[in-house]
């Protein structure tokens, strides 16, 4: 199922303030369920602060902006038709690091980065930065030094795709990154620059494989031919990429020599080579077979082109429709020999033999069609007997001889076939059938169906919310598995299904870049379906809303987390300042927490299964603050309780080595910087405790 259809145009109208930024800001969309291609439009001031999306459908897309003084920001949402997006002017945070192999600094990694939780049946990684019309930069590289920095972002939850030289595909563990107010020191200009450093990323050279790629027609080296290589089992596999040069040479590095590895390599025109090794091979040969291609013309007894015919290989997928030349190519052929059938409504059906070398281009003489003699049949209802109108009947088997409806009173003609013949009849109510016509039938066909029923399927995510754009997949005892997506509700409903026993099956996705993680199975339900019916398969649990009040009230800016370990749910800000959020599931304990745009996190109690309504919770108007002499930006300090002990808040420095710890309850702590007590801190009342400057 495509949830887009025929992607988005977009009409752009952007705020007034933006008429006076240096350089063009940039919006891009890419659905995330659907292979079309991502749009990308430059803005132009206007009059307003939104973004106008004319799509025609609707699915899960990533909404990206950005441009010069203006951070990216990406968004996953569920896009209605006619929907449209807030552009938000925020400078942002740089994300910066380094890269070591072996403990050398190494130049030339790509790095990229993800937005955490990205539900995406394709790769995806963001978009960077933009240079003039080419499209937007999704990476940057590590300098002579090891260094990396990336342009911007908006303040919000990310992990890093890295890729040292050797082309291990790595995925850093997710983390937060917060406003750019948070790090940027007291002294400095509001437009200063500002960054947030991840440390240093650690690599081992391993093993190294030496791949060659070579083509066996003409044994020359193929460059840009995609290496990949992989070792280990799920979820701890390790994924390696490379691209071969003009001597059809690449290199993955990183290998475990005790570990077995599989070793694939693909290029353009050519056969897919893939090998597995005990160990891995210092050398591997790639020896790709180029493919095929059979190209003709169909025409028709007067040997005039004939468009929209068919031509199909038989026991394979490969078909072609011809143009209005009447010509049909059929590409990436293995070398062999093949059934070729051509065909085409009104016409009999023409088989040949056709026999193709390795890399060969074969032209076929012309493939001249005779009118065939017409048979009528009838669909009608297997159980009332009354004729089925706008029944659908097409050829599966030779494809493209039959393509037509049922009248008004169930009748339909089809051109005859000098062999059996396989039908697939569907219609409104009804699942589709096949139906098997055989060699030298006069006719008339009579084609039953029985009425059949759907399944409508609600999906709730992990806080109790609708799933938006969640796929499922339905499968029956025997026959082809039916996927489906949920809406904006979180709901989907199926196709016309045959009577029968169904497995309805939850999928979850996960995209770390250029790795998509699919798990199905964990969650299976089992129907039993009958005509007429439409049983419903509910996945999850809506969660019953509660209303946390803190008095006094929490400062703006803040957000409301509960978390029971398993389950994370955040909770919604009202206009009178207090918190809305979803109850976890029966027997469940949600821990509270409060967050500012900072990165700065207290625990404020608990909240059981069991609270309905509304709930009230005091809110200590403390603060344990202080400088730390010589820290840098970023660096994390947690105020541990001693008494639990349990950490009751965690914040980070500014550039100036600034921190401060609100809301903090009464009780003895330990004031704690990577693992080390710098101080035991005692709170008491609603005093705010200065620490002054703590050495490091």
């Amino acid at each position: 199922m495509d949830p887009f259809g025929i992607w988005l145009f977009a009409r752009l109208a952007f705020a007034s303030w933006l008429a006076g930024t240096s350089g063009a800001i940039w919006f891009e969309v890419t659905p995330l369920t659907s292979p079309e291609p991502a749009t990308l439009r430059v803005a132009v001031p206007g009059a307003s602060g939104t973004v106008r999306l004319d799509n025609r459908a609707s699915g899960l897309a990533l909404v990206c902006i950005g441009g010069r003084e203006v951070s990216v920001r990406c968004e996953q949402r569920y896009l209605h038709a006619q929907d449209s997006a807030e552009l938000v002017r925020d400078r942002g945070v740089a994300l910066k690091g380094a890269i070591a192999v072996d403990g050398r600094p190494t130049p030339s990694a790509r790095i990229s980065v993800v937005l955490e939780g990205l539900k995406s049946t394709r790769f995806v990684t963001l978009p960077l930065a933009r240079d003039g019309e080419t499209p937007p930069i999704r990476q940057v590289r590590s300098d002579r030094a090891g260094r990396f920095e990336t342009p911007p972002l908006a303040p919000g939850r990310y992990l890093l795709e890295i890729v040292p030289p050797g082309g291990e595909l790595f995925h850093s563990e997710p983390f937060r990154l917060p406003a750019r107010e948070t790090l940027l020191p007291r002294s400095a200009s509001p437009g200063g620059k500002v960054a947030f450093d991840l440390g240093e990323f650690a690599f081992s050279s391993g093993m190294t494989v030496e791949i060659h790629a070579t083509s066996t027609a003409s044994g020359q080296p193929l460059a840009g031919a995609k290496v990949g290589g992989s070792q280990g089992e799920l979820p701890r596999k390790r994924f390696f990429e490379q691209t071969t040069g003009r001597d059809g040479l690449a290199r993955i590095a990183g290998l475990d020599p005790a570990m077995p590895a599989s070793i694939a390599c693909t290029a353009p025109g050519y056969m897919a080579f893939r090998q597995r090794f005990d160990t891995p091979p210092g050398v591997v040969d790639c020896e790709l077979e180029p493919l095929a291609e059979v190209t003709g013309e169909i025409r028709d007894a007067e040997k005039k082109p004939l468009r929209g015919a068919t031509a199909s290989l038989q026991g394979t997928p490969q078909q072609a429709r011809t143009r209005g030349d009447g010509r049909f190519a059929l590409t990436d052929l293995p070398a062999g020999a093949y059934d070729l059938i051509a065909a085409a409504p009104g016409y009999r059906a023409m088989r040949l033999g056709v026999t193709v070398a390795a890399g060969e281009k074969r032209l076929l003489p012309a493939i001249d069609l005779e009118r065939g003699h017409e048979i009528a049949g009838v669909v009608r209802d297997r159980r009332t007997k009354a004729p089925i109108s706008e029944a659908s009947v097409v050829s599966l088997d030779p494809p493209g001889l039959v393509a037509t409806r049922s009248d008004a009173n169930g009748e339909f003609r089809l051109t005859a076939a000098d062999s059996p013949l396989r039908l697939a009849v569907s219609a409104a109510g009804y699942p589709e059938r096949d139906f098997d016509v055989e060699e030298a039938v006069d006719g008339p066909l009579l084609v039953e169906l029985t009425a059949g029923g759907r399944i409508h399927v609600t999906v709730w995510d992990d806080e109790g919310n609708p799933c938006r754009g969640c796929p499922v997949t339905i499968a029956p005892e025997a026959g082809t598995i039916l996927g489906l997506e949920t809406n904006a509700a979180g709901e989907g409903v199926s196709t016309e299904l045959a009577e029968g026993v169904y497995r309805v099956a939850r999928t979850r996705l996960e995209n770390l870049g250029t790795v998509v993680s699919r798990q199905s199975g964990d969650e299976v339900r089992t129907v039993d379906l009958h005509a007429g019916e439409t049983p419903s398969v509910i996945f999850g649990a809506e969660g019953t809303l509660v209303q946390v009040r803190f008095d006094p009230p929490v400062p703006a800016g803040w957000a409301l987390t509960a978390d029971s370990g398993a389950v994370q749910r955040v909770a919604e800000r009202l206009e009178d300042g207090s918190f809305q959020l979803r109850q976890l599931p029966a027997g469940n304990v949600a821990f509270l927490h409060l967050a500012d745009d900072r990165g700065t996190t207290i625990s404020q109690g608990s909240l059981p299964s069991s609270a309905r309504g509304a709930v009230r919770l005091e809110l200590p108007q403390t603060a344990v603050s202080g400088v730390l002499t010589g820290a840098t930006a970023g660096q994390r300090l947690q105020l541990v309780s001693l008494a639990n002990p349990s950490v009751a808040g965690t914040t980070f420095t500014d550039s100036d080595g600034h921190f401060s710890v609100p809301f903090v309850t009464s009780g003895l702590y330990a004031l704690v910087l990577e693992d080390r007590i710098l101080r035991t801190v005692s709170v008491e009342g609603n005093a705010v405790l200065d620490l002054g400057r703590i050495e490091r």
